[in-house]
């Protein structure tokens, strides 16, 4: 017996998770997730125009350097796909479009191209009115192909 289970036996509570895994289970709530998060296409399609323009230029950009990319999941968020690993995910978040590229070596690629504000571990940021620039969204997913291929 180890973990939470010899918790139990001795009577120590576990915080709430005894109640959550009573009413769901991980595999549920990925299906959920997935049931919840489509094609890249399908996610286009519920955008408003200013943000589907920025992010479907994003992808397309992808896809000229990476046509054999397909549509598929990144941890739950629609994705081109690259030889079964996800290349490059874009997502529009409360305060701004995230690129998420799986890797954050292939963001350090592109963050001295752009302001620190702007870059993060695994995630570069921007605005529909201030999209990023054409070579940089090109070196970020060559990067990511790259190592891909590895």
């Amino acid at each position: 017996m180890r973990g939470k289970d010899q918790a139990r036996a001795h009577g120590v509570p576990i915080h709430g998770l005894d109640t959550i895994a009573a009413t769901t289970s991980a595999p549920e709530v990925c299906r959920c997730q997935d049931a919840c998060m489509g094609t890249v296409d399908d996610y286009l399609a519920e955008l408003a125009p200013d943000d589907r323009a920025a992010i479907a230029h994003v992808y397309e950009l992808a896809r000229e350097l990476v046509p054999d990319a397909e549509q598929g999941k990144g941890y739950g968020m629609p994705a081109l796909v690259y030889r079964g690993k996800p290349l490059l995910s874009v997502m529009r978040a409360k305060k701004h479009i995230g690129v998420y590229p799986f890797s954050p070596a292939a963001v350090s690629v592109v963050a001295p191209q752009l302001p620190p504000a702007d870059v993060d571990k695994g995630t570069v940021r921007f605005q529909p009115d201030r999209p990023l620039p054409d070579d940089v969204v090109r070196a970020l997913v060559t990067a990511r192909k790259v190592q891909i291929e590895g």
